[in-house]
C-alpha cells in the first residue's frame, strides 16, 4: 500500500474525533515531511518502512534542527512526535 493512503486515513480519523484543524493541519505536516523523506529514499510502501527507516527518518530532523543551512525547518520537538504518529499509523 503506498504511504499516503494510511497517511490520509490517519488525517481523516482524526477529523472525525473532532480534533482542531490547528493540530490536524500539524500531523499533515509532519507526515508530509516523513512522506518527503521516503519518497527522495525511493520508499513508495507501506510494507517498506521498518523501524530502521524510522530512526534515520529521525536522525535527519535533528541535522536539520541543528543545521540553520538545512532545507526545510523542522519544528522543535517535531522528530518526537512524528515517531509517536508513526507508531500509530504503522
Amino acid at each position: 500500500m503506498l504511504i499516503k493512503f494510511p497517511i490520509q486515513d490517519f488525517l481523516d480519523d482524526k477529523e472525525f474525533k473532532n480534533l482542531s484543524s490547528t493540530t490536524i493541519q500539524a500531523c499533515k505536516n509532519i507526515l508530509g515531511q516523513f512522506q518527503q523523506y521516503c519518497s527522495e529514499n525511493e520508499i513508495l510502501n507501506v510494507q517498506d518502512i521498518t523501524t530502521n527507516i524510522c530512526k534515520k527518518y529521525l536522525l535527519h530532523c535533528q541535522r536539520l534542527v541543528n543545521n540553520p543551512a538545512g532545507g526545510y525547518v523542522v519544528a522543535t520537538g517535531s522528530f518526537t512526535r512524528a515517531a509517536l504518529l508513526f507508531i500509530i499509523i504503522l
